[in-house]
């Protein structure tokens, strides 16, 4: 599936693009451009494996698998329908947060082991934004569990798929709408996503931690990219939006009919992470930090006791 994604996203994302800058986008190769992504793991793969003079070899071949096995394992426990449940664990998002903070080290290991200024202080931003934003992203995903007294993704969506829509997390706790907002904010962060990307931020430190990668180790990068943007969408529509669970109680029996419900909702989510990234401008990382640490975890701090109360009262 993440193969799959990277090959659309890459493709669908120039479109949107484009659509956003009034171009044209990928248009010669194929019709409509369709089998540029193709083209591009072409060359891809045909490039040159640089070594660069002043790296750690070892640590710097293994960066991006690394990168590219955190999002393999947080993917394992995402359930995409009644009959494939994902991994079922008492854990559950915690043994996700944790996988996710891998990604941290992965990052941090490409950088330092690139042997190159430009990566070791993409890896430093990347250390900075990441651990910041990753507070209010577990303070928001606490207050989902708190709402439903379980930790397991399997068991979160089951209780969602009890009554149709009126049981999604959303509508049935309005309290949790300005959770969403700062999960799906945070999770931009997660994803290295612009407003957030500071850790590639091409016009100041040319790609970041990832500069001196090339052919298939860089394909590898982005790979992971694409990837953790499909897990934090399967994330967010799992824990807020029903996960595989249709609008109306049992209309999804089928484990087909389940998966497509699940993918057009995190297609959805997928798409505005695509439009964010066009419409607004890379911010500062002194702004970025502002924006967590003044408002974002303390608004947080704030959701998690009113989701509480609500619990309490409105809750049997």
């Amino acid at each position: 599936m993440l193969p799959l994604t990277a090959l659309i996203g890459s493709y669908v994302e120039r479109k949107v693009a484009a659509f956003m800058q009034n171009r044209l986008g990928p248009n010669h190769v194929g019709t409509y451009g369709v089998l540029q992504a193709i083209a591009d793991i072409l060359k891809l793969i045909q490039k040159e494996d640089i070594k660069p003079q002043f790296s750690d070899w070892q640590w710097f071949k293994i960066a991006p698998v690394f990168i590219f096995l955190t999002v393999c394992g947080a993917m394992a426990l995402i359930p995409l329908g009644p009959v494939w449940a994902g991994i079922s664990t008492d854990l559950g998002i915690f043994f996700v947060l944790g996988i996710l903070a891998l990604d941290v080290v992965a990052i941090i290991m490409a950088g330092w082991a690139s042997g190159s200024n430009f990566s070791l202080f993409g890896a430093a931003r990347a250390l900075a934004l990441l651990i910041s934003y990753e507070l209010p992203l577990i303070l928001s995903l606490l207050c989902v569990v708190m709402l439903f007294g379980e930790t397991d993704l399997r068991l979160i969506v089951q209780q969602q798929a009890e009554a149709g829509f009126g049981s999604w997390a959303l509508i049935k706790a309005p309290i949790l709408w300005p959770v969403f907002i700062i999960f799906f904010i945070t999770s931009l962060a997660e994803s290295n996503r612009a407003p957030f990307d500071m850790a590639e931020a091409e016009s100041e430190i040319i790609a970041g931690f990832h500069t001196e990668y090339t052919g298939t180790r860089w394909a590898l990068i982005m790979l992971a990219e694409y990837g953790i943007m499909l897990f934090v969408s399967f994330l967010g529509v799992s824990l807020f939006w029903g996960g595989w669970a249709g609008l109306f109680a049992n209309s999804t029996p089928d484990a087909w009919l389940a998966l497509a419900c699940l993918l057009f909702k995190t297609l959805f989510w997928l798409l505005t992470q695509m439009f964010v990234r066009w419409i607004f401008p890379r911010f500062r990382l002194d702004q970025l930090m502002r924006f967590c640490w003044l408002f974002l975890t303390p608004a947080s701090f704030i959701l998690l006791l009113l989701v509480a109360f609500w619990r309490y009262f409105f809750i049997p």
